[in-house]
């Protein structure tokens, strides 16, 4: 078999090429079902079959000329796959053509994929795994939420694929967690099929309710970091249960947020501010005094997900800022600027191979407002409060 990592596909019916590489996520139409522009006759979108791309393999015998019969691999290799009227191989209806860096053009008949496939949760409750090993209800996961199986592997002819779709990883045990869309599909578990056993765990239970968190819920939720809390809850529930925390000033309640941090969490904040200072100037400048307002501003509010918020909610911003608050009550060396607390580089692929950095906003930050209740006094401002530690939240 030759290995190449990228493809492109047309099929005969198609006018436009399709780029597929190794490490997308794609789409199949289960056998027996088709994909119609009336939806009432048509699969739903979550009827579809979804898996990532492992390999791309073109077998030896599947040459055409100018092939060698010697297994290879080329990392930079591309193949292009599609109905050809000038094809030398009679009935073959489409055929491929790969071009190494370099090397010769070779046509060749087929083109193959392997894959590593995603569970449905309702799929996965169909199998014959044991009641110990579930570990979930069905209910746990969200409505676009799936299962990672990356032993459970198939090989596909390139022609079953049937385009892209965006998986997103979402890692709920650390707030260090990239944004999912609206409306995307994504995962946070993974089952070896093999070995019959999570690899990484079903969700998690939070909260007083003791359910899972569900993207796209329509429930706003608080999360404690204190020391031994780390805990999401529900606005919902916190409200039921009457958890408040009254102060009659404002600044008391600013700064207990302000403090509520783990100390035994904060590597990877330390190692972004020691790259901050690296990048600084030799000769560096007092940090501003409206650069720490701004600071100080972000971490003075509760940790937050969910409507309005995003997904992640504001955590990555406001942990950083009280992290950054930390460090300069400490009078440690701090860099002149404070842009890390806010943004991040991340790295994207580029179409033709390749990656490229850029600085984006690490999450979405709503405008915020202490609630307050009018006392006798005047006015007495309030928070939710963690059932665990009794600290505001």
């Amino acid at each position: 078999m030759m290995q190449v990592m990228r493809i492109r596909y047309r099929s005969p019916k198609a006018k436009t090429w399709v780029t597929y590489a190794v490490g997308d996520n794609v789409l199949f139409v289960p056998p027996g079902e088709e994909v119609t522009a009336n939806a009432r006759f048509g699969i739903k979108d979550t009827d579809l079959w979804r898996a990532r791309i492992l390999e791309i393999r073109i077998p030896n015998d599947g040459c055409i000329t100018g092939a060698s019969n010697t297994d290879s691999e080329s990392d930079g290799s591309s193949v292009d796959v599609s109905d050809s009227e000038n094809s030398t191989s009679e009935g073959s209806g489409n055929f491929a053509i790969t071009e190494t860096d370099g090397g010769p053009v070779i046509p060749v008949k087929h083109s193959y994929v392997k894959i590593a496939w995603y569970y449905s949760p309702s799929y996965y409750d169909t199998l014959s795994v044991p009641a110990r090993l579930r570990g979930y209800q069905p209910s746990d996961f969200g409505e676009r939420e799936l299962i990672c199986t990356p032993d459970h592997f198939d090989i596909q002819h390139v022609c079953t694929l049937n385009g892209h779709e965006e998986i997103y990883p979402f890692n709920e045990r650390t707030c260090e967690v990239e944004d999912v869309p609206d409306g995307a599909y994504y995962y946070r578990s993974s089952f070896l099929t093999r070995e019959r056993e999570w690899k990484i765990d079903p969700p998690k239970y939070h909260c007083i309710c003791a359910q899972t968190y569900k993207l796209y819920d329509d429930k706003a939720m608080h999360y404690c970091p204190r020391p031994g809390c780390h805990t999401w809850y529900h606005e919902g529930c916190l409200k039921s249960h009457s958890n408040r925390s009254y102060h009659s000033a404002l600044s008391d309640l600013e700064e207990q947020w302000e403090m509520a941090i783990d100390a035994t969490r904060l590597k990877p904040m330390r190692e972004e501010l020691e790259a901050a200072i690296d990048s600084s100037l030799p000769e560096r400048n007092p940090i501003s005094e409206d650069m720490i307002a701004e600071v100080r501003r972000l971490a003075r509010q509760p940790i937050v997900r969910g409507p309005p918020h995003s997904t992640i909610g504001n955590g990555p911003i406001v942990l950083r800022a009280r992290f950054v608050l930390r460090q300069l009550r400490e009078k440690l060396e701090m860099p002149d600027k404070l842009d890390f607390v806010k943004r991040k580089m991340v790295k994207r692929h580029l179409p033709g191979g390749g990656t490229s950095s850029m600085m984006r906003k690490r999450c979405k930050m709503e405008k915020f407002e202490a609630k307050k209740l009018k006392s006798g006094e005047g006015y007495k401002y309030w928070a939710y409060k963690c059932p665990k530690c009794n600290g505001p939240i």
